[in-house]
């Protein structure tokens, strides 16, 4: 028999997570470099965050007893509260402006980097390393341009030519679910067709709905409210229906501002009003931005002018966040062994 010791297996890594070679590490240094830089002049300042935080931190005051889906969640050993590893960055950010923040003079600038935790429905992401830039304490369509410009800028920094930001509005989300549907359950099932671009239940639903032809006509067709902002007012001009018209108004607004930040943005820019968006706590712009070719999402943003109320403060808000794991395999760089 022989004496020799058996090999050790060589320890995998779980599905979502890699490592970072050389070459891979010094290109997310130098994407993270181009959101320091850009937002950087206009006076944005680093944050660091802790990894985890209690589970409150991350929900709506309403939904305490729930542990949102995707999310990592775990029992602290000593008093038994719930902590979770961080899923997105702009709820800390809020817990932070709140408490430890709280009497610095507003507005105020912040900027952050590091890694988010979760799972998507698939189970295909584990961790995900981020940036993301923060304007507190300032309203208006201003602000959203500084962050939707800077957001291009450092984009561009990034190497990208060619990308397409989306433009919707969380304020015509938020009429479309006011319409008056004969019940909750004609709601849901209004809003899975609306999210699915589902024409056909589209149909169906509005047709049923207490409202002029003309109205249902835009409902119906929602997924198609995709466009230039030209191209589109063109196409819904002769609508009478208030929440559309003051939706488009504050997309001519915001083209306006961002003449300062960013003139030649409107090449990159398309309006979706038929688009839902992924964080609730929206509440006005919001923004998802794709590269040429690539379908996922390599940034997105917007206004939160209601998250802080759950630290019972009242403070206006916009933001964004770079995807920047998704950004390095669109720029096809080594991450892994």
């Amino acid at each position: 028999m022989s004496g020799s010791q058996p090999a050790r297996l060589v320890p995998l890594l779980p599905g979502g997570v890699c490592d970072l070679l050389p070459e891979g590490a010094k290109r997310l240094r130098e994407l993270e470099g181009a959101i320091r830089q850009n937002f950087g002049r206009l006076g944005y300042q680093e944050v660091v965050l802790p990894t985890i935080e209690y589970l409150d931190t991350f929900l709506a005051d309403t939904q305490k007893d729930e542990l949102p889906a995707g999310i990592f969640g775990f029992l602290e050993p000593f008093t038994g509260r719930l902590l979770a590893l961080r899923q997105d960055f702009t709820p800390q950010i809020a817990r932070l402006v709140a408490s430890r923040l709280k009497f610095v003079q507003l507005p105020m600038r912040l900027l952050y980097l590091g890694p988010t935790f979760g799972q998507d429905g698939d189970g295909s992401r584990l961790e995900e390393h981020q940036g993301g830039a923060e304007l507190i304490g300032e309203a208006g369509i201003k602000a959203d341009a500084e962050v939707l410009g800077t957001v291009c800028l450092a984009l561009k920094a990034m190497g990208f030519e060619r990308f397409k930001v989306y433009i919707g509005d969380a304020v015509f989300v938020k009429s479309l679910l006011a319409l008056p549907f004969q019940d909750n359950a004609t709601r849901h099932a209004f809003c899975s067709a609306w999210r699915q671009r589902n024409l056909e239940a589209l149909d169906v639903i509005v047709e049923k709905l207490p409202i002029d032809q003309q109205t249902k006509g835009i409902l119906v067709n929602l997924p198609f409210l995709v466009g230039s902002r030209d191209a589109l007012k063109g196409r819904v001009s002769s609508s009478s229906w208030r929440p559309l018209q003051k939706s488009l108004q504050g997309v001519e607004g915001l083209f306006e501002a961002l003449e300062d930040v960013l003139p030649e943005a409107e090449k990159c820019i398309e309006l979706d009003l038929g688009a839902a968006p992924k964080h609730a706590y929206y509440t006005g712009l919001f923004f998802e931005v794709y590269a040429e070719g690539f379908p996922q999402l390599i940034a997105l943003g917007g206004r939160y002018d209601q998250l802080f109320s759950v630290f019972e403060t009242n403070v206006p808000a916009v933001g964004a966040g770079f995807k920047l794991s998704a950004i390095m395999k669109v720029r096809r760089e080594p991450v892994n062994f």
